[in-house]
């Protein structure tokens, strides 16, 4: 049976591979060449417990979650739409994902952070950004009892 943390997280990631955005991996390094529709690799952080409610063994717990998004374009202009397309697009994933019918009480969408170097080959063609989120919700699990 998979753990809440799990359940969340593979809940986001598959949204935004149906989403068709850009192609999609999970904790996994980025590419040595960007994809030509661009990439956004969700990279989540260990549960953290930041909690806990006495009496019923329930813990509230944040996690972060990092979208490393990289697209690629041959011209400025070309990399400045496909960016603003896939950070709008990303933007309306998140705010309309039902993440409350897996039991995130808060989701926070944070300004997205242009890195100085992409490493991947190819830079000069390439623009990205790293978009922080923060997941809010209660478990019983213990995240250190149960992998996330």
């Amino acid at each position: 049976m998979k753990t809440k943390h799990e359940l969340i997280a593979g809940a986001i990631v598959a949204a935004a591979q149906t989403a068709g955005i850009t192609s999609v991996s999970r904790d996994d390094p980025l590419p040595q060449d960007c994809p030509e529709e661009g990439i956004a690799n969700f990279v989540f952080d260990g549960p953290r417990k930041i909690g806990d409610r006495l009496g019923d063994d329930v813990r509230e717990i944040s996690r972060t979650c990092q979208i490393e998004l990289v697209v690629m374009g041959e011209t400025q202009a070309q990399r400045i739409e496909r960016y603003e397309a896939a950070l709008i697009g990303y933007g309306q994933l998140l705010a309309d994902l039902d993440l409350a019918s897996i039991g995130v009480d808060h989701m926070e969408i944070g300004e997205p952070v242009e890195p100085d170097v992409i490493a991947m080959a190819g830079a000069s063609l390439l623009r990205g950004a790293v978009i922080p989120i923060e997941l809010l919700y209660e478990t019983s699990n213990n995240p250190m009892e149960t992998a996330p």
